[in-house]
């Protein structure tokens, strides 16, 4: 089963203030290069990966970060000239460039620091074990459904739809899925980080980033 990696990187960081949140230096390292490099050591039997990353334009700062990684290899670079209208149409374009063989997308926030790979493989795995009939995502042990979200391709067209800053959240909602639940030790791996005070609090919590 072939399945598509997205990470969404052409957010505007407003929150964060006048610089990109995404090239914070997080555990020596930009956050996004981060992101990149535990979806390109993403690997499971019975699938074949690809890694695609939504930025502004093929020539921004984000883009010339993820373009210089060792793990870029492969790695496919989609511009999103819509982007400062919202996440949706990032998520669009990304689901939009991809092939028809492609039965399933892993759509990763590219503000996610502390995701492992051992999280990704554990939501392919489940992924791959339903057939990819239904969307599978993270579970809070209070039972909110939480990204990153993996979705089989029945839900493509509704991905594609997508305009504005509504992602893809609000439609788990509205058709099939699979919740992977997380113990409550883990849940940091899916802190985001929106403004310097999480950039921070992340910081003096758990330190560098963790590892695959």
């Amino acid at each position: 089963m072939r399945i598509a990696l997205i990470i969404l990187a052409a957010g505007a960081s407003r929150r964060f203030g006048p610089d990109n949140k995404l090239l914070a230096d997080i555990g020596g390292e930009p956050m996004i290069a981060h992101v990149a490099r535990v979806l390109a050591g993403v690997a499971l039997p019975g699938a074949e990966f690809e890694v695609v990353a939504v930025t502004v334009a093929h020539d921004d700062p984000v883009a010339k970060v993820l373009e210089a990684l060792p793990v870029a290899v492969g790695m496919r670079l989609i511009a999103n000239p819509r982007a400062a209208e919202g996440m949706g149409t990032s998520i669009a374009a990304g689901v939009a460039s991809l092939p028809p063989d492609v039965a399933g997308a892993l759509i990763v926030p590219g503000d996610m620091p502390r995701l492992t790979g051992a999280l990704m493989v554990q939501l392919l795995a489940a992924f791959l074990a339903d057939g990819g009939a239904r969307a599978v995502h993270p579970v809070r042990t209070d039972g909110t459904k939480v990204g990153p979200v993996v979705w089989p391709r029945a839900r493509f067209r509704e991905l594609m739809a997508l305009e504005g800053e509504a992602g893809g959240r609000g439609l788990l909602d509205q058709g099939p899925t699979l919740g992977v639940a997380l113990d409550a030790g883990g849940e940091t791996v899916l802190a985001d980080i929106d403004t310097p005070a999480d950039l921070a609090r992340l910081a003096g919590v758990v330190g560098k980033p963790a590892g695959n």
